[in-house]
């Protein structure tokens, strides 16, 4: 859940967190 929050943070975009997760 953290490197999701991270990720789309960093990313701003939802795909990349959705990949992550």
């Amino acid at each position: 859940m953290k490197t999701y929050n991270f990720i789309t943070s960093i990313g701003g975009r939802p795909r990349i967190g959705n990949k992550k997760s």
